[in-house]
């Protein structure tokens, strides 16, 4: 099994609306990350927001607290576009309620309003002072004491270094968001900055879109980032033409052409240096929303994408084959070849997905045998407690099994 099996980390949020460029106030809606309503917050924290539809080139976007002075806001490229503030609201102390209106406010380029949202937020109650402290040995138990069940502290997360495949490791990426939060955390939430610094020392991949405005550049800085290391950089290329077919992760390029001449790029940004590249998720499990025409130019994009990026004998290509419950085997390794899966280095599973690594592994092995024992990777990155049939962020879930050569 294990020879079969990768497990990376592809941490990425895929829910986003896709709208018209041309937005109006009606259309439009401010996505808003943190900080969610209702929330309690404390020291310095990072606002996160979003124009839905809309590329964070085209847009500005401020924030203001209970009516006060626009504050803009920078566009930030970490795990998806979007727009981004850090805020210390250690010394916000105005209202006795300890509760804030953020409001954030989204402009076309030229000045003039699109869309405005609100969320409620509040800082932690101050500690109340004790009125009289009572010497323990002053107090009488008249009853005996319940002792309450002991609450088993969790199994910690190993700490040991990361599974060498020929002196090999995945890149970790040295300012990823993870990091940057325990930076930010480091003072004021210490415990939870440590969590952080040991998600942060984990490999994850680079999501390729229509964001990266220097793909080539890009791809060669994380590559040579990643060869100072000795390890191997992930990228999922995410930007074929007609993606997610206008549904909720629209985009894409405009054209075979354009794709073709984005794919070359990203295999110059590579080189000869040692890449996992996971290539279109999405592509081939939802090609039946295409007419026959087009399913016939995305395969053949597909094709050539795998030749073109395992020309570097370095780069093990995985064509994604969606997940353990959206396509049957059959079909999907007849989709597999015509897409080209001999040339590759295999196909990957369950990106963005909640199912159960062993779910996944069962459908891999048996859509393996069908596509000539090809390997297979496994995205594992928030697969812990597997899936509750939701597909955009639900909660209550977890990481799955560390990142793995």
């Amino acid at each position: 099994m294990k020879k079969n099996l990768i497990a990376l980390s592809f941490i990425a949020i895929f829910c986003f609306l896709a709208l018209p460029t041309s937005l109006t106030s009606a259309q439009a809606d401010i996505d808003i990350w943190w900080p969610s309503n209702g929330s309690v917050i404390e020291g310095t924290q990072p606002f996160k927001v979003m124009l839905s539809g809309r590329p964070v080139e085209e847009y500005i976007m401020f924030w203001q607290v209970d009516g006060g002075a626009y504050v803009r806001m920078d566009n930030n490229y970490q795990d998806y576009p979007h727009k981004e503030a850090l805020v210390d609201v250690s010394g916000w102390n105005w209202n006795s309620s300890g509760q804030y209106s953020i409001t954030f406010i989204a402009q076309n380029l030229d000045g003039s309003e699109i869309v405005k949202k609100s969320v409620t937020i509040s800082k932690p109650a101050a500690p109340q002072p004790i009125a009289e402290v009572v010497p323990v040995s002053s107090l009488v138990v008249t009853e005996p004491v319940q002792e309450p069940t002991p609450v088993p502290e969790p199994t910690p997360l190993p700490v040991s270094a990361p599974v060498v495949t020929s002196g090999k490791t995945l890149y970790v990426n040295q300012n990823s968001s993870a990091i940057m939060q325990a930076q930010i955390w480091s003072s004021t939430r210490p415990d939870d900055a440590k969590i952080m610094e040991r998600l942060g020392k984990e490999g994850s991949a680079a999501w390729l879109g229509g964001w990266n405005s220097d793909v080539e550049g890009d791809v060669r800085k994380i590559s040579e980032a990643a060869s100072k290391q000795n390890a191997i950089a992930t990228f999922v290329v995410y930007n074929i033409p007609n993606r997610d077919c206008g549904s909720y992760s629209a985009g894409g390029v405009s054209s075979a052409t354009a794709y073709a001449t984005w794919i070359k790029k990203i295999a110059s940004g590579i080189g000869s240096r040692h890449a996992i590249v996971i290539l279109e998720p999405d592509a081939l499990a939802g090609i039946t929303c295409l007419s026959d025409p087009m399913q016939n130019d995305r395969y053949q994009m597909l094709s050539s994408a795998v030749s073109v990026l395992s020309a570097n004998k370095n780069t093990k290509v995985y064509l994604d084959a969606g997940h353990a419950e959206w396509v049957g085997a059959d079909d999907m390794a007849k989709r597999l070849e015509r897409a080209n899966v001999r040339k590759s280095a295999g196909f990957s599973l369950n990106v963005s997905n909640f199912l159960t690594t062993d779910k996944s592994i069962a459908y891999g092995k048996t859509l393996s045998s069908k596509v000539s024992g090809a390997h297979f990777v496994i995205d594992t990155s928030r697969n812990g407690s597997g899936s509750n049939g939701e597909w955009c962020n639900p909660s209550g879930r977890s990481l799955g099994q560390r990142p793995t050569l």
